[in-house]
Parts: structure tokens; C-alpha cells; sequence
């Protein structure tokens, strides 16, 4: 039946291309849904030719009982595709660090005294309509007003916190917890034209430091950015802001993406090794390849010139920026982890480093005894110093199907250490948050010949295959 429905769909796929190009295109894509709404297809898998046909058939008519009757499964994929794909947001603190080291004095752009944003919001907090009340403020006072907005948020008593009378529906007449902030950036957005781009700066510092939800303001100054990226002289220092936003926000116009890749391939050796690591995590994080093989070759000469100072956060966004772009340069790889193993693992400090570390060299299939057997002496000492509940499965079970992927066996590391960390987190329900580190580590230890009945019931569960589905909940039958 499936295959047939496949022969169906392909064998109409010139038909519908030929009806885009016609007059009459959406009555012919119409009478498409008729013939197949009275069919007898109930289920059919994704496969090219029917993701084509949808893309045809949405493009131009309205989504209705066909996709219901005829293709539930290509949702369900679909749905579960976008999961996989939704970045998770940055958790604030780490963010703020990472700022932090990046630009040494942005204290200073923050304003000592608050107190003139906390009358601000007391007074929208009381405003009738704080949409209109907002208009009126210049932007000086909506700056005020954010960076005042995350000392309050900070308040322990809720009762008498001026946030929480903005988030009262009934005084604000906004929906969502979080829309009074929103109406804030939204303000800011509209006169990014207006506005000189060191105010813009403070704008996007203001709206990241109030701690939003959604910082809405982020993508109008990416837009704004881009449409004057010839006009503007950026300097390192606002070059790399912007791609330290780009990471906190997850997301920028492709365009710009591209063009901040030509802006570090000619100025790759004027930045340091923080900038360096922050522009790193902004292409990562936003799923953008660097397809410039002279910026990743001249990166990776930087890289061993000064791999005593490069801190191993600065070297894991590195390693994972060149696995993104498909940097395989063998000799780099290879003096590396000879360097690395003869300084012992210099600034490589936590599970996390280690697992990036041996995933890089793992996808690669770039076997270097002595360099896995310093990765996995160094997890040993961090999981010995370390309580097994901060553990992250994540990093771990990625690290065992790195080892697997090399056929380097290590019992009592796998036995002794990995498996009772796994055994305690699926007694805490942890492993929930990260449900393919059990079938990472299942499968890491299955190239190795071990099997832990513990985990593998762990993964046929029904809990963990919602999980790994996409789904919350499951009823078990």
C-alpha cells in the first residue's frame, strides 16, 4: 500500500509543477485534494516525492482535511524534526559571563543608579494603558526602564515588586506574563532607524540585561544591521557584540551571517582569542557554516601557536565550530592531539571540554591512543571530584559513543564509573532532560561488547521512547 501511494504521488508531481506555472493553478491543485481526500490512503512515511508534493500543494491552498486523512505521519515527523532543531536558550548566568569576558568594562555602560527607571515603572505600573504611556518615553527612559526591570525580577517579595503589577493583566491590559517587558523593546524597535549605532548597543545590552523572554528587540537591530552593514566601520570590539547577541538569541538573516564571515576572514589575525571564541559560539549557535577554508586553516594556526593561553571553553567552540564546517585537515588534528597529550590537557577542566574534545576527533575517525587515554584519565578525575548528581548524562554518554566509535575499551571506566552515574540518574528521573544520552551510551558500550540491562531497559521504556519522540506523556497499554 505504501509503495503505491508513493508511485501515486510521484506520478502526479510534473502534473503539479506544470499547474504552478498555469492560470488556473490553484483549482487544479483543488481537484489534487479532491482525488486524494476520496481515496482510500489513510498513512503514508515521509519520502522525497510526497515532501515535494506538500510543498507544491501548501504553497498555494490552504491546508485542510488532506493533511489530516491523508498524511499524519509527515506531521508527526515534521513536528518531532522542529524539536530536534529548537535551540534550547542560553541560561543568563552563562551568557553573562561570557560577556563578562568579553568586554572587561561593559559595567560602565550600565547606569550606577537605578533609581530613575524604578519611578518609571511605577509609574507605567499604575498607568491606565502602558502601551500609550510607553510611546511617550524617549529612549534614554526605556533604557532605564530595562536595566531597572532585572533589579526588580530580582525582588523576593513578589507582593511588593512594581514587575508584578506589570504583569497583572487587569492593570496593564497585556497579555502574558512577560509582555509589559516586551512592550518596552517593542518601542525600542521602532526607532532603531532613529538612533545612532552605540545607542543600538545599549539598547540590545538593555534588553539582554533585563532577562526577557523574548528579546524582540534583537531582531529588529540584526535587520537594522544588515540593511547598513556597507555603510557602517565596525569595530572588533561591536563585531564581536553582535555575534555575542546572535548566540544569545539563536538566530540571524543569513545575509548578515555572511557578511560578519567576510568582516573576520579580513581581519582574522587582529582579534583575540575571547573574541575569537565568542564570534565561534555566534555561528554555532546559529547553524551558520564557515565555508571559508582560509579562515578555518587560519584559525586552526592560531589555535597551535597559542594553545598554552586559549582557555578550554575558547577551544571546545573552536572544535565545534570546525566539526560544523567540515574542517577535516588532518595534520592540524593529528599535531593537536600530540600537543594536547604532552601538556596534558592544558585548561581542559570539566566533562563537558573532555566530550567535545573526543566527539571532535570521534566524527573525524581520527584514532590517537595516547590522546583518548588523557581524555578518559581526565574524565576519571573530574567524575571522581564531582557528585554524580551535576553530572550531565549528556556529556557523558556522548563521550562513550566517541570511545565506541574507536573501539577503545576501558571496563572499569565504563563499568565502574559510567554505569552507576546512569544508574542514579534514572533513580532521580534526571536522564529524562537528555533521553538520547541513554541510547549514546547503549550504543558506545555495544561497540565495545558491554551491555548494561539497567540502561537498556532504561531506553525501551515508554517514558523514554515519548521522550525521544517528542512527546511528554505516554499511556501505557
Amino acid at each position: 500500500m505504501t509503495s503505491f501511494v508513493f508511485v501515486r504521488l510521484a506520478s502526479i508531481l510534473p502534473y503539479i509543477k506544470r499547474c504552478l506555472l498555469s492560470s488556473e493553478r490553484r483549482d487544479s491543485l483543488k481537484s489534487i485534494q479532491t482525488r486524494l481526500l476520496n481515496s482510500t490512503v489513510v498513512s503514508i512515511n515521509v519520502c522525497p516525492s510526497s515532501t515535494n508534493v506538500l510543498s507544491a500543494y501548501s504553497s498555494y491552498v490552504r491546508p485542510k482535511g488532506i493533511f489530516n486523512k491523508v498524511l499524519p505521519n509527515y506531521f508527526q515527523t515534521q513536528q518531532r524534526n522542529l524539536l530536534r532543531h529548537v535551540r534550547r536558550p542560553v541560561p543568563f548566568n552563562m551568557a553573562h559571563h561570557l560577556y563578562g569576558q568579553l568586554i572587561e568594562n561593559h559595567e560602565r555602560i550600565k547606569p550606577k543608579n537605578t533609581e530613575d527607571g524604578v519611578s518609571l515603572l511605577r509609574r507605567l505600573a499604575t498607568a491606565g494603558s502602558p502601551e500609550e504611556q510607553i510611546k511617550t518615553l524617549s529612549t534614554s527612559d526605556i533604557i532605564m526602564c530595562l536595566y531597572a526591570w532585572r533589579e526588580q525580577t530580582d525582588l523576593t517579595s513578589k507582593t511588593t515588586s512594581i514587575v508584578q503589577s506589570l504583569y497583572d493583566d487587569k492593570k496593564t491590559r497585556v497579555t502574558g506574563r512577560a509582555d509589559a517587558n516586551l512592550l518596552l523593546q517593542v518601542e525600542l524597535s521602532k526607532r532603531v532607524k532613529e538612533e545612532d549605532l552605540e545607542t543600538l548597543f545599549h539598547c540590545a545590552h538593555a534588553a539582554f540585561s533585563s532577562r526577557g523572554r523574548r528579546l524582540y528587540f534583537l531582531t529588529s537591530f540584526f535587520d537594522h544591521i544588515l540593511e547598513e552593514f556597507d555603510e557602517l566601520s565596525l569595530t572588533k570590539s561591536q563585531f564581536a557584540k553582535i555575534l555575542f547577541y546572535i548566540y544569545y538569541h539563536g538566530d540571524a538573516p543569513e545575509r548578515l551571517l555572511f557578511n560578519l564571515q567576510n568582516y573576520l576572514s579580513e581581519n582574522m589575525n587582529s582579534f583575540d582569542f575571547n573574541e575569537v571564541h565568542v564570534a565561534c559560539l555566534g555561528f554555532f549557535r546559529a547553524n551558520k557554516r564557515i565555508n571559508d577554508y582560509a579562515i578555518l586553516n587560519a584559525l586552526a594556526d592560531r589555535l597551535l601557536q597559542n594553545l598554552n593561553i586559549v582557555s578550554g571553553d575558547a577551544l571546545v567552540s573552536i572544535m565545534k565550530t570546525f566539526r560544523h564546517s567540515g574542517f577535516t585537515k588532518v595534520s592540524f588534528f593529528t599535531e593537536l592531539a600530540e600537543r594536547l597529550t604532552s601538556m596534558n590537557l592544558p585548561n581542559i577542566t570539566s566533562l563537558n571540554q573532555v566530550m567535545h574534545l573526543a566527539v571532535a576527533f570521534g566524527s573525524l575517525r581520527l584514532y590517537h591512543e595516547a590522546f583518548l587515554a588523557s581524555l578518559v584519565s581526565r574524565s576519571k578525575q573530574i567524575l571522581c571530584t564531582t557528585r554524580s548528581s551535576v553530572v550531565r548524562t549528556k556529556d557523558l554518554g556522548r563521550l562513550v559513543w566517541a570511545l565506541g566509535t574507536f573501539c577503545y575499551k576501558d571496563e572499569d571506566f565504563l563499568l565502574n564509573t559510567v554505569v552507576p552515574v546512569f544508574t542514579e540518574s534514572l533513580s532521580r528521573n534526571v536522564t529524562v532532560q537528555y533521553p538520547e544520552s541513554l541510547v549514546d551510551v547503549a550504543v558506545g558500550m555495544a561497540y565495545l561488547g558491554l551491555y548494561s540491562d539497567d540502561i537498556i531497559n532504561a531506553i525501551f521504556s515508554s517514558s523514554t521512547a515519548a521522550k525521544l519522540r517528542g512527546k511528554d506523556e505516554v499511556t501505557d497499554t
